[in-house]
């Protein structure tokens, strides 16, 4: 396996597998150690493509508050297991909390998760067992995802991306329409625990002149 830098992203391609790029870098972070296979499997995305990509930063910046912020809030470890660029615009999971993001980057961050699981997080976020998505559910989903978020916009902030963050929303369902993104590509980071596996899909770009974020 042969490891490059091509600008902002690191790259390895995988000689063995001619049809797969992988992100096997993670710079700047302590813990990047504790990741022993390559950390993103990107299949079919040839060199032209890459000046499209989302920068790894944008990617990194989600990867250890999630994990922080899963074990302080539900006192169990969140295991990081790999990544995958996804083109499609349509949610994969039971349930989805999308935040907007606004400012130097547009775009939105969404959190998947199967229901089970969901009533699971609420159930250890509440101590007491839930057996429907209600006002109570939605709202400890969403301090999840704010906080996820809300540290990553920190990190992005702290190298020179200004975001804003709009409310949790909650989309119902597989299949339903993400809203639009500067993001030709997005990335989906699959996370699991003890009490179930969670999705990050990051879809984020650069604002341009006279763009109107959604």
């Amino acid at each position: 396996m042969a490891v490059a830098a091509y600008g902002n992203y690191w790259l390895a391609v995988d000689k063995d597998r001619t049809d797969r790029w992988a992100i096997s870098a993670l710079p700047g972070f302590g813990w990047r150690a504790k990741i022993d296979k390559p950390t993103f499997q990107l299949r079919n995305i040839f060199e032209s493509e890459l000046p499209r990509f989302m920068k790894e930063q944008y990617v990194n910046a989600f990867l250890f508050p999630a994990t922080v912020v899963w074990g302080s809030e539900l006192h169990t470890d969140l295991e990081f297991v790999g990544a995958m660029p996804r083109r499609d615009r349509k949610t994969m999971s039971d349930v989805c909390v999308l935040v907007r993001v606004t400012g130097d980057l547009v775009g939105w961050v969404s959190y998947e998760l199967r229901k089970k699981d969901a009533l699971r997080i609420v159930s250890a976020m509440i101590a007491e067992r839930v057996y429907e998505l209600d006002e109570l559910g939605h709202s400890a989903l969403g301090e999840v995802a704010n906080m996820i978020t809300g540290n990553a916009a920190t990190g992005l902030e702290t190298a020179g991306y200004s975001c804003d963050l709009k409310p949790p929303e909650f989309l119902t369902g597989i299949g339903r329409e993400f809203p639009p993104t500067p993001a030709e590509i997005q990335i989906r980071a699959d996370f699991r625990s003890s009490v179930g596996v969670l999705a990050v899909r990051i879809a984020l770009g650069e604002s341009r002149i006279g763009e109107i974020a959604a």
